[in-house]
C-alpha cells in the first residue's frame, strides 16, 4: 500500500509543478501585456501544454484514457501555420501600404 500512496503522492507533485509553471507563466503574461501588446496565443499554447502534461502524468497511472496520441503535436504545428500565414499576410499589407505612401507623394 505505501507504494501506491508513494506513486499517488509522486503523480500529485508532477500536477502541482505544471500548474505553478503555468501561473507563473501567465503572471509573466499579464506584466507583459501592459506594454500594450496581447500575448493571448503564447498564453493559450501555454495552457495547453500544461494541460497535456497533467494528462500524461494520469495517463502513466491508469487515471485518464486518452486515443489521441500526437494531436497536441498536431494542434500546434496547426497553429505554426496559421501564425506564418498571418505574418505573411501582415507583410504584404504592410508593402501594399508602403507602396501606395510612396505613390501618393
Amino acid at each position: 500500500m505505501a507504494t501506491y500512496d508513494e506513486k499517488q503522492e509522486k503523480v500529485l507533485d508532477k500536477i502541482a509543478d505544471v500548474v505553478k509553471d503555468l501561473d507563473a507563466t501567465v503572471a509573466d503574461y499579464a506584466k507583459l501585456t501592459l506594454d500594450g501588446k496581447s500575448h493571448s496565443i503564447k498564453e493559450w499554447i501555454d495552457e495547453k501544454k500544461a494541460i497535456h502534461e497533467i494528462k500524461k502524468v494520469l495517463k502513466e497511472i491508469g487515471k485518464y484514457e486518452d486515443n489521441a496520441d500526437g494531436e497536441f503535436e498536431k494542434e500546434l504545428s496547426d497553429l505554426a501555420d496559421y501564425v506564418e500565414s498571418v505574418e505573411s499576410q501582415l507583410e504584404k499589407d504592410l508593402e501594399s501600404d508602403t507602396k501606395s505612401d510612396s505613390e501618393s507623394k
